[in-house]
């Protein structure tokens, strides 16, 4: 799936597919590096992390929007209205389960060094094959695009669903 939208976001130049897609392998394996040794538990954002990364959302987001491609932003209010309400859902989100309680567990380690380079030469693989059939790459990522928009749909509704039932069995805040 990310080979697909890699060479299709690069307009199926191989050469800057594979260097795209070989950039974001190397932010997983910093990562990967990074996180030896860690639980998920320290994952968790506090106030001031959660805020640092608000404010980086809106500074990558709404800048950048508008000083890269300010031709594609609309000129009527409802777009951002409804954009502004979503933000608010998600937030509301994040803030109710703040205050759940919870614990994450890990045993073991998730992936090996391996592991990730087999999927570092896979999904490079991947990637030359997507920018080079371009109709066939095209058609896949269309059904993966509209299934991701209804797994959304659904994930979203499942969470908040799963959220609420936690909140009313804990009761309120």
């Amino acid at each position: 799936m990310g080979a697909s939208f890699q060479s299709n976001g690069a307009k199926y130049d191989m050469i800057r597919s594979v260097g795209s897609m070989v950039g974001s392998i190397l932010i997983i394996c910093l990562l990967h590096f990074l996180s030896r040794e860690k639980n998920l538990q320290s994952l968790v954002l506090g106030k001031k992390g959660l805020t640092i990364v608000l404010v980086y959302l809106f500074v990558l987001y709404g800048v950048t929007t508008a000083v890269i491609f300010p031709e594609r932003l609309p000129n009527i209010v409802l777009p951002y209205l409804l954009i502004f309400l979503w933000y608010l859902v998600a937030i509301g989100l994040l803030w109710v389960d703040w205050f759940t309680p919870g614990t994450i567990s890990l045993k073991g380690i998730i992936f090996s060094p391996k592991e990730l380079g087999i999927f570092a030469l896979l999904i490079i693989c991947a990637t030359v094959v997507c920018s080079y059939f371009q109709q066939i790459t095209y058609g896949i990522l269309l059904v993966m695009f509209v299934s991701l928009m209804g797994a959304g749909v659904v994930l979203f509704s499942w969470s908040l669903i799963s959220l609420l039932k936690q909140r009313i069995s804990v009761g309120p805040l």
